[in-house]
């Protein structure tokens, strides 16, 4: 399956450029609702070179509000650095 284009920023430069995310446990497991879980994901948010403003861990899901250090960096490498990071943390599949 391909991936949908890119939208394009089109706020001035003097805007910070915020995005809402929103990612699911595959088979929507509830898994993230545990200690071990949220330490993973405050260890994951360590090194992004994004401002994470608010997020909020559910049980099978993570919504976030997020902006980039460089506006022009992809959503796509915020989810995907924070999946990856938490896997490696908790050891799962």
């Amino acid at each position: 399956m391909g991936h949908p284009p890119r939208i394009p920023v089109f706020l001035g430069l003097d805007q910070s450029v915020i995005y809402f995310v929103t990612f699911c446990v595959q088979g929507r497991r509830h898994v993230l609702g545990n200690d071990s879980a949220f330490a993973a994901f405050r260890e994951a948010t360590i090194y992004l070179e994004w401002d994470i403003i608010v997020a909020v861990l559910m049980t099978d899901r993570i919504h976030l509000l997020a902006g980039p250090h460089d506006r022009d960096k992809p959503v796509s490498q915020l989810s995907a650095a924070i999946k990856r990071r938490m896997r490696n943390q908790l050891n799962a599949a």
